[in-house]
């Protein structure tokens, strides 16, 4: 289990605690709220996206994803999301406050028996696993790069065993995962990146997350392929960093080639004083001689 795989089971196991806090009443206010407004958020924003695909401006991001405009389909998508989820809880909170109900759910919350904390548990449970839907759908935004998130299961899990809000944005999220598996390989560079973003339209159209006529008239209009720059320099960068790590490899070799001639010219010259001992012995030894003789 990763580090994000227990984050999010931690945040859930207190969600349930605030169950226990809250009770039964309050969680299945909570539960209807956020539930039926992500519901609605899934379909009204893919209508609203396809209502107003010509008005939505196109940025070009940066890091990986910089050039690869495409994403910002996904990006308005994600956006309107959050929108209409925010739009709708915040409508909610003001017609149980204008019906009066908001303020009988509080005065339930003040003595709670056994029973409803229990529920409260299971019910905040859920109400946990609808959010933490919504909030891994936006933070797996390809431009932000998120690979431990994408390759987190228990984030999978929630993503896929969620009722309705799975079928209805699965696309979403595959198409998510896949851009952010495609920006990390190796082709996408300063000379591959165009082909990279093909890949990322072309499994958009094959996952029906928009329509041709659509992604027809971003590439009439040029809005789905940016420049890119700063991978370049980074690439440079690296290119110099390779090469200095080379040089060092070089020198290092260098020295210790150096070294072992030294220690051979070291060993050379050892020899020579033995042999110079040596010699010296032998004149010794003929000098020994002649006197011998002589006497």
């Amino acid at each position: 289990m990763g580090v994000i795989d227990g984050l999010i089971i931690l945040i859930i196991l207190y969600g349930m605690y605030v169950g226990w806090q809250k009770g039964f009443i309050k969680g299945i206010v909570d539960l209807i709220s956020l539930f039926v407004a992500s519901i609605i958020a899934s379909k009204l924003s893919d209508l609203l996206f396809t209502l107003g695909y010509k008005f939505f401006p196109f940025i070009n991001f940066l890091g990986k994803a910089q050039g690869l405009k495409s994403i910002n389909i996904i990006l308005w998508k994600l956006i309107l999301f959050v929108m209409i989820i925010l739009l709708i809880l915040f409508g909610i909170s003001k017609l149980l406050a204008k019906i009066g109900l908001q303020e009988k759910i509080l005065n339930s919350m003040v003595e709670l028996n056994i029973v409803s904390k229990i529920l409260g548990i299971f019910v905040y449970g859920f109400v946990m696993l609808v959010l933490m839907f919504d909030v891994i759908l936006v933070a797996m935004l390809p431009s932000l790069n998120f690979k431990a998130l994408s390759k987190s299961k228990v984030a999978a899990s929630i993503i896929k065993s969620t009722p309705i809000l799975s079928m209805q944005n699965r696309n979403l999220y595959e198409n998510e995962k896949y851009i952010i598996k495609r920006i990390n390989e190796d082709d996408n560079t300063i000379d591959g990146y165009e082909e990279v973003n093909n890949d990322i339209v072309s499994n958009m159209l094959d996952t029906n997350l928009v329509s041709s006529d659509i992604m027809d008239y971003y590439e009439e209009h040029n809005k789905l392929l940016g420049k890119r720059k700063t991978i370049k320099k980074k690439e440079e960068k690296e290119e110099v960093e390779e090469e200095d790590e080379d040089l060092e490899e070089d020198i290092e070799e260098d020295d210790e080639n150096l070294e072992e001639d030294l220690e051979e010219d070291d060993e050379y010259i050892e020899d020579d004083e033995s042999f110079d001992e040596d010699y010296d012995e032998g004149d010794s030894v003929d000098e020994d001689f002649e006197d011998d003789f002589e006497e």
